[in-house]
């Protein structure tokens, strides 16, 4: 069997579009529920690839549930749909991902401060 013929699993569906309204396009990427956009397709789609690489990599270690994350049925369904309307349109990339070491099981504090520059109230 041909390569050509070989049917593969990818790990992450991501659709992109043209609003509409404000002509910029948006990249969503179903799995995680992730939305770039940009003022090209190009734009939109590296955006996006930026944001899943450090939404996995920050979560695969740091907050797991944030991986379980999924868009609505209707946008799943508009993907599929488009899949078959356009099965030429699709575009393969490989994702590299550098996930983070795990955190120690003790957590560790971090401190901060704000201030409110305009007047005297906390900033909370």
């Amino acid at each position: 069997m041909g390569e050509q013929n070989q049917q593969r699993d990818y790990g992450l569906s991501c659709l992109t579009w043209q609003d509409k309204e404000t002509s910029a396009f948006i990249s969503h990427c179903l799995n995680y529920d992730l939305m770039e956009t940009g003022a090209t397709r190009e734009e939109s789609w590296k955006n996006l690839k930026t944001v899943m690489k450090h939404h996995i990599e920050h979560c695969y270690s740091r907050y797991p549930l944030g991986l379980k994350r999924s868009a609505p049925p209707e946008r799943w369904e508009e993907f599929y749909l488009s899949l078959q309307k356009n099965p030429q349109g699709v575009v393969v990339e490989q994702l590299d991902i550098d996930p983070l070491p795990p955190l120690p099981d003790h957590s560790i504090p971090i401190w901060l401060q704000g201030v409110d520059s305009s007047g005297d109230l906390p900033v909370f």
